[in-house]
């Protein structure tokens, strides 16, 4: 989590590792979920929350 942190930082610049940050612990919570029952529509979820959030 932390090189994924890092990299974000190299790539983006300093300014925006809170969005990695973020985005990493989507991620994470989000894997946690069980999302096979409806893939489409947990598909489009995950794409609006990170889209519009």
């Amino acid at each position: 989590m932390r090189a994924y942190i890092l990299l974000f930082g190299v790539l983006f610049g300093q300014n925006d590792i809170l969005i990695g940050v973020s985005t990493i612990t989507t991620l994470l919570v989000l894997l946690e979920r069980e999302s096979s029952n409806h893939p489409v529509q947990d598909t489009v979820k995950f794409a609006k929350c990170f889209l519009f959030a």
